[in-house]
């Protein structure tokens, strides 16, 4: 999980790609993602890390990225930076 107090430490400041998923816990369709999302992480860890950010506890970290508050909402990093 990230937060707004790891993000940077374990994102920004890497070298390792990213996928991350902002998501809302109280969304039940997002619950039953859940295994396909973990299965993602589990996958090739030495060459994806993959990521969620709680939009209800980290609104501060959410508001850089989602302009709208719709979720889910998925989005990749490379050496610090969003891949576009």
């Amino acid at each position: 999980m990230l937060t707004d107090a790891n993000y940077n430490e374990h994102v920004m400041e890497s070298e390792d790609p990213w996928m991350i998923h902002v998501y809302d816990p109280n969304d039940a369709e997002i619950k039953e993602l859940d295994w396909h999302w973990n299965a993602l992480a589990s996958y090739k860890p030495e060459k994806l890390k993959v990521a969620k950010i709680d939009k209800t506890k980290e609104t501060g970290l959410v508001k850089r990225f989602v302009s709208n508050n719709e979720t889910p909402f998925v989005f990749s990093f490379k050496a610090g930076k969003e891949n576009k």
